[in-house]
């Protein structure tokens, strides 16, 4: 039997309208699903690009916290832009919001199915034994561990 997987959901955030989970914890580690920039309403935010990103930083720091972890337990970020142009934006974005050491990051640029949407995030953190504990002090909802596939021979 594989890994148990455990879903993260934040308190008072809508079910996702798609088939996914906002997060899924497998032993230690924590894997935050694409976020982009929606207001708790499900709307996609129109906007200037630097608020674009700081509500999707916003909404990724939402997943981490229902986990109890916080950017500095980030290890990995994968980040998608909608045009190239927007390098030097973001990048400006992510030096104020991700602490040093920064994590490993994969940035490319994509075409995305909802026209107002130019940055999606997702990151893989590591889950501290102290994070652990705290998570459930969040709010959050943490759903019942589903059992995976068996692992590879």
């Amino acid at each position: 039997m594989g890994r148990p997987v455990t879903v993260i959901h934040p308190a008072g955030w809508a079910e996702p309208g798609v088939p996914l989970s906002h997060g899924a914890r497998v032993g230690e580690l924590l894997f935050v699903s694409g976020q982009v920039a929606t207001r708790p309403d499900g709307s996609v935010f129109v906007g200037d690009f630097a608020d674009e990103v700081a509500l999707t930083f916003d909404n990724v720091e939402a997943v981490l916290t229902a986990a109890g972890c916080t950017w500095r337990d980030v290890v990995k970020i994968n980040a998608f832009l909608s045009e190239a142009g927007l390098f030097a934006a973001f990048n400006a974005a992510y030096r104020a919001r991700v602490p040093t050491p920064f994590p490993a990051r994969t940035t490319v640029v994509v075409a995305f199915g909802h026209p107002d949407v130019r940055v999606e995030v997702d990151v893989i953190a590591s889950i501290t034994s102290a994070a652990s504990a705290a998570s459930g002090a969040s709010g959050a909802s943490v759903g019942t561990p589903v059992a995976g596939p068996p692992p590879p021979d």
